[in-house]
């Protein structure tokens, strides 16, 4: 049996959140009624390469398995939660280490990621040197820059924040800023409000975030990593907050990257057959006209057959 190793930050959260789903009573009511039943990758907040190493290491099986989804549970509830328990535990690192970042190989960040070959190494050179320059990732929806960035965001030392112009104040980018995590990620940033894009200049400008204590005011240095996105440039304003960013353009993809995408993401997570992945991606991109993969998953979990994949085309276009 494969083992775990406590520096699998990202596996052991995963392997958290299925203790969590497994503990759960109305889901332990639902396993006791069917057999089959278990929890999928988007209940634990898990990409496949984290399913992959969980079930080699026998944390998990596969409970059922179809083109509409399937279901895992975990093997043995007390193992999983003992190698929890040992990971949380305070880890000795040597004293060159800074923040534990040598424990990170930067090669193993946007594996997924198809194309975009300079974002992903200037990204990748970013975080393996820790140089405080910020990135701003923009383009279509379905065109990699997401993944890029849940990649950076599923790090232990990183804060996520989605801005939506009246759900994210500028006290919470704040909050969030003045425990210094080492990255932040800032998705559609175009949807912040002023008070959030102020934060964000200041932060990304000045290296420091003005927050408030008992009515005194102080400054905050940082050392965070700001990793950005946006659907629509255009849209961010001021501009001023642009120019703290390193931007990169993602345009959609063309066919054959699109047809790579799908191949590698319909058969890993959705035990789609490649040869069905294939003919799903020219589908959507030919006569949807879609690069979208999240249209091409939808149609995968569904369609069992190339005339069902018609079918479904022919129902939705």
């Amino acid at each position: 049996m494969s083992n775990i190793t406590i520096e699998d930050d990202r596996v052991i959260r995963v392997l958290n959140n299925a203790v969590e789903w497994m503990s759960n009573a109305d889901n332990q009511e639902r396993m006791e009624e069917f057999d089959h039943v278990g929890f999928e990758a988007a209940d634990v907040k898990a990409n496949g390469w984290e399913f992959k190493k969980l079930m080699q290491a026998e944390l998990i099986e596969r409970t059922y398995n179809a083109n509409s989804g399937s279901y895992y549970r975990v093997t043995d509830t007390e193992k999983a939660e003992q190698i929890i328990k040992v990971a949380e535990q305070p880890r000795q690192t040597p004293a060159e280490k800074v923040d534990g970042t040598e424990e990170l190989d930067p090669e193993e960040l946007f594996v997924d990621v198809v194309g975009r070959t300079k974002p992903k190494k200037w990204l990748r050179r970013t975080i393996s040197r820790q140089e405080q320059v910020h990135h701003l990732l923009h383009g279509p929806p379905g065109s990699g820059k997401s993944m890029m960035a849940e990649d950076v965001a599923a790090l232990p030392t990183a804060e996520r924040v989605v801005l939506s112009g009246d759900g994210t104040t500028a006290v919470g980018i704040r909050d969030t800023l003045r425990s210094n995590p080492q990255y932040l990620i800032v998705e559609e940033i175009e949807k912040g409000s002023k008070h959030d894009r102020e934060a964000l200049i200041t932060a990304c400008g000045e290296g420091y975030v003005k927050t408030t204590q008992s009515g005194v005011n102080e400054h905050v240095q940082l050392d965070t990593i700001v990793i950005a996105t946006s659907n629509d440039l255009s849209a961010i304003s001021p501009t001023s907050l642009v120019d703290r960013f390193m931007s990169w353009e993602f345009t959609q993809y063309d066919q054959a990257e699109f047809t790579e995408v799908c191949c590698e993401v319909l058969p890993r997570d959705h035990d789609v057959s490649e040869d069905l992945a294939q003919y799903i991606a020219g589908e959507v991109y030919s006569t949807l006209g879609s690069t979208q993969v999240r249209e091409a998953t939808r149609i995968g979990r569904l369609a069992d057959t190339t005339d069902e994949v018609d079918e479904l085309i022919v129902s939705i276009k």
